[in-house]
């Protein structure tokens, strides 16, 4: 069947891409979305892709005036509605501050940054109050575990801000290098690393003697054997 030329489709646009998670479509539809909170979602999404900051939020404001824009939502108790029962479902978190609301997406990284922004461990970009800017290229301590331990729960997120501003950053990515190479992957295993490190010092990679590894093989076998138990 010929497409018909009347008939334009989507528009093809390489410098925009917006990720949704694997289970969107079957926690929509099991939780009977209607087209009013879909369509806000999808906005939201749509947004979130579009921030420069890496830091997964926007305004309240700034989805209002996109549902406005793009789905002709006018009416604002249409539009609170649907972003109630979107809260309600768990697919976006309201987080406030300093009286400002923000949307955040409903996923392991936006229930962690919401835990962090209710302790005070981050703090919007656009009020320029972070409490110090991320470091070019480096992922933050949430991103380092979910890429290389797992997905994270609120205990783990207490965890990872405690050893934060317990331990230097460098420290930390490499006791997880750590926990990779020897296939050790648990937040565990990284904490006994950096105590470790901490008691008789850390030392690079290349002056490590034959003591030291077999060190970090003890750890791993307390892993294991802490997984059993």
């Amino acid at each position: 069947m010929r497409p018909d030329p009347s008939v334009s489709g989507f528009e093809h646009n390489p410098d925009l891409s917006i990720s949704l998670p694997a289970d969107f479509l079957p926690l929509a539809f099991k939780s009977a979305l209607s087209k009013e909170a879909l369509g806000i979602l999808l906005i939201a999404f749509t947004e979130l892709a579009l921030q420069p900051s890496p830091a997964d939020l926007i305004p309240l404001e700034a989805l209002r005036e996109q549902a406005r824009a793009n789905l002709g939502m006018n009416d604002p108790e249409t539009f609170d509605h649907g972003l109630a029962e979107l809260t309600r479902n768990g697919f976006v978190l309201l987080s406030q501050v300093n009286g400002k609301a923000y949307i955040l997406p409903g996923t392991p990284a936006g229930r962690a940054l919401a835990y962090a922004i209710s302790e005070k461990q981050f703090i919007p970009a656009d009020l320029n109050q972070a409490d110090r800017p991320a470091e070019p290229g480096r992922p933050d301590i949430f991103r380092l575990h979910e890429e290389n331990i797992g997905p994270l729960t609120p205990i783990i997120t207490e965890a990872l801000l405690q050893d934060q501003a317990e331990y230097p950053y460098d420290w930390i990515e490499d006791a997880v290098r750590e926990a990779v190479l020897n296939n050790a992957r648990s937040w565990k295993y990284v904490q006994a690393v950096l105590r470790n490190w901490k008691k008789k010092g850390r030392k690079a990679v290349n002056e490590k003697k034959p003591s030291d590894l077999e060190e970090f093989r003890k750890l791993y076998q307390e892993q294991k054997r802490g997984k059993r138990e």
